[in-house]
């Protein structure tokens, strides 16, 4: 190989780390965003939370209510493995 097709390779391969790391680096941002959403929604309706989770009997009762369907609001973000990226 002459060193112009080394180069041409090289940079094939940087260009790949560079979208494997970028689409890794976005589906950890989306899955944190998913979180923070949920968050939010907790703090848009603290009362009702703070009121479900007192009347309830044991913690696993509290989260299963709390992430009952009809609880809040809809809100359904594509899943953290998806990305906008072309594949």
């Amino acid at each position: 190989m002459n060193l112009k097709a080394v180069l041409g390779y090289f940079v094939l391969h940087r260009k790949e780390i560079v979208i494997r790391r970028t689409r890794f680096d976005l589906a950890k941002a989306e899955a944190r965003a998913h979180i923070l959403e949920g968050l939010k929604i907790a703090l848009d309706h603290l009362d009702e939370v703070v009121a479900l989770i007192r009347n309830s009997a044991s913690p696993a009762v509290a989260r299963e209510r709390l992430m009952a369907p009809t609880r809040f609001p809809k809100f359904r973000p594509r899943p953290f493995w998806t990305c906008a990226c072309s594949a």
